[in-house]
C-alpha cells in the first residue's frame, strides 16, 4: 500500500490516504499551494473521505479569488476552507512534523524521513522555491552544500533564477553580467506616464504550473487576464465580419492538421519547411476542393499565418515542418494568457536581491579541462570555481562568442545547432489621448489586417498596454520577413510606418502623433541578438536533443522557447548549460 501526505506551510495541513496513483511529472505539484507527494510504506487502513476539487478560494475577506488546482491533487474539506494564497513561509522540518497525520507506530518512520523528504524536494524545487529569501543561518540544505561555489554567467531570468535557488542552498554563487543591468531580454521601460512597457517578455503564457505566476502570488503581484475579443480592422477603417474570421481560422487550423497528418511517418531528412509545405498543402486543396476564397479571407489567412511567425519568432520558411510545434509533446503552462502589468522586472530585482552580480563583466573562454572551472572575462580577470551555469542567449552560442577548452562535443554542438535564434521586434507608443476606445470598445488588443502576404507581420496586433484605460499606450510587434525589412530603418522611419498603418485602421478619425515611444532593436544588441528559439528545417523537436545526461557528460544543456520555459527542474527560464567537472550531479 501507499502512504501519501502533503506537508503544509502557513495554514496548510498534512492529508493522507491509500491507494492512489502517483501523479504524472508535470503535476507533481501546485507550486502555487506548496503542496507535494510521497511515497511511503504502510499497513492497508481504511480510506479517508475526501472531496474532489477541480477549484479551491482564498479565505482572505480581501482576496476571495478562486485557484485552479491540477485534478490529482485531493483535498479535505478542512484545507479547502483554510486556503490563503499568497503564501510566502518557507516549508520547514519544525513546521511539518506537528501535522503528519498518521497513526500508529509508522509515525515515527515518518517524522524520522521529514527531513530527507524536504530536503529532496527543495532540490528538485518542487518547494521552497521562487523569489524565497532566506537567512545566513537558514540555508534549504545541510552544511554538505555550503562549501560548493557556481559562477553563473548571464543575468537574465534564468541565471537570477538559478543564482536566488543555489544562494538559498547555501552555495556560494557569482553571477557575471556583460551588460550593464540585468535582465537580459527583459526590459522595462517605465518612462511612460503611468504604464510599464516591456521592450521584452512581459506576457505571461498560461498561469497554471508557470513559476511566474507563482513569483508573483509570492510578490503580491496581480496580473491583467487578456479578454477573447480581437477585432480584425482592414486598412481603409473597416472591421471584418466576424464570420469571415472564424472561417479562415477554421481553414487554417485545417493547414497545420494535415500538416501533422504529413509528418508522423517522416524522419529528420524528410523534414521541409513549414511555410513550403502550407503553401503545397493549400495549393493542393485550392485544386480539389474548387473553392475560391475572396480577396479579404487570403488576408484573413495572411493575418493567421502572421500570428504563427510571432509563436515561433521566425519566417516560416525556417521553421521545421516536423517540429514546429514539438512543445505540445511536453508538459506545458495551461490557463489564462496576462499581462504582467508592472512587469517583469519587479521579478528580477526580488531574485537579485542580495545576490554578487558583477555587470560589464562578459565572458571569453570556459575552460574545465582542470579540476577547477576557470571562467575568464573580456578585461583578463580570472574566476574559478566549480562548477558554471552558462545562461547567455543561444544566438551567441551558436556564433562562438565563448570559447571552450576543451570544445564541445559534436553531439552538443548539435544540439545547439538544432535549433534556431528567433527574432522579432515591439514598438511602443503613447499619445494624447486614447482615439481607439470608441472602435475597439474596450478590448485588451485589436489585429490589422494585412493588405498582401508581404506586408504579413508588420504591426499584426496592438495591444493597449492600460489595463485600467486611462493612459493612452499602445504596443505591436514585427515579425517574420517584417523583421528583416525594418532591420536597417531608422527609429522614426519606423514610427512613420506604424502611425501610417494606424491611420488606415482608423481613417475616419483623427490619429494624433505620438508624444513618446520606442523602437527595439534586439537582433542588433550584441549580447542579445534574438527574440527566442524555435526549431529549425532539419532540426530535431526531439526533448533528448534539447537535453544532454548530466550524469554522463560535462554540460547539461535546456532550450528555450517562447512555450517551453521551464526543463530545468523550475530554475531555469533560458537556454543553459551546466558544467560538472571531473564527476556527477
Amino acid at each position: 500500500m501507499l502512504l501519501i501526505f502533503t506537508l503544509r506551510t502557513s495554514n496548510l495541513e498534512v492529508i493522507s490516504g491509500v491507494n492512489l496513483p502517483p501523479p504524472p511529472p508535470w503535476a507533481v505539484a501546485s507550486v502555487d499551494l506548496n503542496l507535494s507527494w510521497f511515497f511511503l510504506r504502510r499497513r492497508k487502513r481504511p480510506r479517508r473521505r475526501r472531496m474532489r476539487m477541480k477549484m479551491v478560494q482564498c479565505t482572505k475577506p480581501e482576496c476571495r479569488k478562486w485557484r485552479q488546482l491540477t485534478k490529482e491533487i485531493q483535498l479535505t474539506p478542512q484545507i479547502a476552507k483554510t486556503y490563503r494564497c499568497g503564501m510566502k513561509p518557507n516549508t520547514a522540518v519544525k513546521k511539518c512534523i506537528p501535522h503528519i497525520i498518521v497513526r500508529g507506530l509508522v509515525r515515527i518512520r515518518c517524522v524520522q524521513e521529514v527531513e530527507r523528504i524536504l530536503y529532496f524536494m527543495t532540490r528538485k524545487g518542487l518547494i521552497n522555491t521562487g523569489v524565497l529569501s532566506v537567512g545566513p543561518d537558514q540555508h534549504l540544505l545541510p552544511k554538505d552544500y555550503h562549501n560548493k561555489s557556481v559562477i553563473i554567467i548571464g543575468a537574465g531570468p534564468a541565471g537570477l533564477a538559478a543564482a536566488r535557488q543555489l544562494h538559498n542552498f547555501g552555495i556560494k554563487v557569482t553571477v557575471l553580467e556583460a551588460k550593464d543591468r540585468i535582465g537580459g531580454r527583459v526590459w522595462d521601460d517605465k518612462s511612460f506616464t503611468g504604464v510599464t512597457v516591456g521592450r521584452g517578455a512581459q506576457i505571461v503564457n498560461g498561469c497554471v504550473n508557470n513559476p511566474v505566476a507563482l513569483m508573483c502570488e509570492q510578490l503580491g503581484i496581480s496580473m491583467h487576464k487578456f479578454g477573447e475579443r480581437c477585432d480584425l480592422i482592414q486598412e481603409g477603417g473597416r472591421i471584418t465580419d466576424p464570420t469571415i474570421d472564424k472561417r479562415m481560422d477554421f481553414h487554417f487550423n485545417a493547414l497545420l492538421d494535415v500538416v501533422s497528418e504529413w509528418r508522423k511517418d517522416k524522419t529528420q531528412l524528410q523534414d521541409v519547411p513549414l511555410g513550403e509545405k502550407i503553401e503545397e498543402i493549400y495549393k493542393a486543396f485550392i485544386k480539389e476542393s474548387g473553392i475560391q476564397f475572396s480577396e479579404l479571407e487570403e488576408q484573413v489567412l495572411q493575418f493567421h499565418l502572421s500570428n504563427l511567425e510571432y509563436a515561433c519568432g521566425s519566417n516560416l520558411h525556417q521553421v521545421s515542418a516536423r517540429s514546429w510545434d514539438h512543445n505540445e509533446f511536453f508538459a506545458q503552462f495551461a490557463g489564462d494568457h496576462t499581462l504582467l502589468t508592472p512587469g517583469y522586472s519587479v521579478i528580477l530585482e526580488k531574485l537579485a536581491e542580495g545576490l554578487d552580480i558583477r555587470l560589464r563583466s562578459p565572458v571569453q573562454s570556459i575552460d574545465y579541462s582542470g579540476d577547477e572551472v576557470q571562467v575568464t572575462t573580456t578585461d583578463g580577470t580570472a574566476c574559478p570555481a566549480q562548477k558554471v551555469l552558462v545562461t547567455v542567449p543561444l544566438a551567441l552560442l551558436q556564433k562562438g562568442a565563448i570559447q571552450f577548452n576543451p570544445p564541445l562535443s559534436d553531439k552538443k554542438m548539435k544540439a545547439i545547432n538544432s535549433l534556431g535564434a528567433g527574432i522579432i521586434e515591439k514598438i511602443a507608443l503613447q499619445f494624447p489621448y486614447r482615439f481607439w476606445d470608441g472602435k475597439v470598445q474596450g478590448a485588451d488588443f485589436f489585429g490589422h489586417v494585412p493588405p498582401s502576404a508581404s506586408k504579413r507581420g508588420l504591426f499584426a496586433v496592438f495591444y493597449d498596454m492600460d489595463p485600467q484605460k486611462q493612459h493612452s499606450v499602445l504596443m505591436s510587434v514585427i515579425a517574420g520577413e517584417a523583421v528583416a525589412a525594418v532591420r536597417n530603418l531608422e527609429d522614426k522611419q519606423v514610427l512613420q510606418q506604424c502611425m501610417a498603418t494606424l491611420r488606415e485602421l482608423f481613417k475616419e478619425q483623427e490619429v494624433p502623433d505620438p508624444t513618446k515611444y520606442f523602437v527595439t532593436r534586439w537582433s542588433t544588441d550584441p549580447w542579445i541578438q534574438m527574440a527566442y528559439s524555435f526549431v529549425k528545417t532539419g532540426g530535431s523537436g526531439n526533448k533528448q536533443a534539447f537535453s544532454t545526461n548530466c550524469y554522463r557528460g560535462i554540460f547539461e544543456w535546456c532550450s528555450r522557447s517562447k512555450q517551453d520555459r521551464s526543463i530545468l527542474n523550475r530554475i531555469c527560464l533560458d537556454a543553459a548549460f551546466f558544467c560538472i567537472p571531473n564527476g556527477k550531479v
